[in-house]
Parts: structure tokens; C-alpha cells; sequence
């Protein structure tokens, strides 16, 4: 058994704030034990008191928070936050998504989906992309032989890039696909295809990346601090939730 050491030298850094304990705690903390991703996540979420009931969230992805993150800046600027800072921001459109009930996704589709309840969650087209991500979710297929739903097609193409190996930039890719199946969706378009759909396929001539920035820069994302106003008004716009459609 070890003993307690007759003497024990300790070095006090007063801190001003909860910030500074996180500074100091990053700064001094051995390398062995310095917090994973996952660890960061779940101690931004206890911070805020956020118990996320849907399986969705309760396996969130960071990597999702920074891809949508990411699309956002290209609009409303770069914010360098950190884990915290970040899931803070983001917390009132999960709390949304959280009320949706959504099953677990990739990294790719949470951050399609917070990008889709940020633009659209209250405004018109909110009941139509609600439909999109519940057909998604519930495999729901085109009636037509031969024809394809969007939301059929998105399902179609990032699983068959999973069985094939997507190569890099598979999460900017898998959002973009989502994109322009979202779009697709809102005018009512299907695809022929009697093996798979002939449809989302990033043209020749762009790249994944730009095709997400481009159409959240058309979408016009509200300024940061509206965000807990515009997740009131999803709620009050109205929210399907796929907990009762399971029952």
C-alpha cells in the first residue's frame, strides 16, 4: 500500500471565471488524459444541461456541429470557438431537432438537419422539409415503379457509397447530396432510374463544398443572436415528431 507523503507542494491559480479553469485545465492537464472529442462534447452538453431524449443527439457527432458550422461562416463570419462554445450556439436548433425525435445518423445528416431546421424550420417550407427528412427516415418509397422520391434517393446513394467507400470528403459530400435531394423535394420532382436513381451527383465542374456554401449563402441563415428566437418559432410553427409515427 502507498503511503502519504510527509510533505505535498501545491501551486494555486486564482481564476476569474470558468473560462480561465478551462485554459488552465488544457494547458496543465497530462497528455494521457487530455479530453477526446467525445469527452469535449458531453461536458459542453452537461454545461448547458442539455439531456438530449432522442437517439439522434444522444449520439451527436462533433464533427457535425463543426460541418455545419462551417457552412455558416461562409455567410455570417468565423467564430473560432471551441467544443463549448460551439455547442452552445448550436443548442436551440438541437433543442428543435430534439422535439423531432429523430433515430440515429451519420455526421452528415445531423449537420444537414441542423442546417435545414436553422433556414427553414419556420418559415413556409417548414412542413414540406419536415415531410423530406420523415420520408428519409421511415424508407419511405415512390408509389411508381421506376421513379424515385428524393429523400428515396438520398437513402440509395450514401448507402451505396458506404458499401463502395465514399474516398475523402465523404461528409461534405453526403451534405450536399442531402442538399440538392432537400431541394428537389420542395418541387416536387422525382428520378427515373430502374437500378438507382439517376440524380445527385456533384457536377464535373464544382466540388461538395461549394455546393453546400452556395445554397446556404442563397438560404440567408438568421444573425447567431435571433437563434433562440427563431427555435421558439419552429416550436410554435409546429413540430411532427417521428416518436409517435413509430408507435
Amino acid at each position: 500500500m502507498l503511503q502519504a507523503p510527509k510533505w505535498l507542494f501545491a501551486d494555486v491559480y486564482e481564476c476569474q471565471n470558468i473560462e480561465e479553469v478551462k485554459r488552465l485545465y488544457t494547458h496543465f492537464d497530462n497528455a494521457g488524459q487530455t479530453e477526446t472529442a467525445r469527452d469535449k462534447l458531453f461536458g459542453a452538453q452537461r454545461e448547458q444541461s442539455f439531456s438530449p431524449q432522442s437517439p439522434l443527439l444522444q449520439k451527436l457527432h462533433l464533427s457535425a456541429l463543426k460541418l455545419a458550422e462551417g457552412i455558416v461562416a461562409r455567410k455570417l463570419g468565423k467564430s473560432n470557438l471551441d467544443t463549448y462554445g460551439l455547442f452552445a450556439r448550436w443548442q436551440p436548433i438541437l433543442e428543435v431537432m430534439d422535439k423531432a425525435h429523430y433515430p440515429r445518423a451519420q455526421a452528415a445528416l445531423q449537420a444537414a438537419l441542423m442546417l435545414s431546421w436553422l433556414s427553414m424550420g419556420s418559415g413556409p417550407q417548414h412542413l414540406a422539409m419536415q415531410r423530406f427528412w420523415i420520408e428519409y427516415f421511415t424508407g419511405t418509397k415512390s408509389p411508381q415503379s421506376g421513379r424515385w422520391l428524393p429523400a428515396e434517393a438520398l437513402r440509395f446513394r450514401i448507402a451505396q457509397e458506404r458499401r463502395m467507400g465514399g474516398g475523402g470528403r465523404t461528409h461534405e459530400r453526403w451534405l450536399a447530396y442531402s442538399i440538392m435531394a432537400l431541394e428537389y423535394h420542395f418541387r416536387g420532382k422525382t428520378f427515373r432510374g430502374a437500378q438507382e436513381p439517376n440524380a445527385l451527383l456533384i457536377p464535373a465542374d464544382s466540388s461538395a463544398w461549394v455546393q453546400n456554401a452556395k445554397w446556404f449563402g442563397d438560404a440567408m441563415p438568421a444573425p447567431f443572436e435571433t437563434w433562440p428566437e427563431h427555435a421558439d418559432a419552429c416550436v410554435q410553427a409546429g413540430i411532427e415528431s417521428l416518436e409517435k409515427i413509430y408507435e
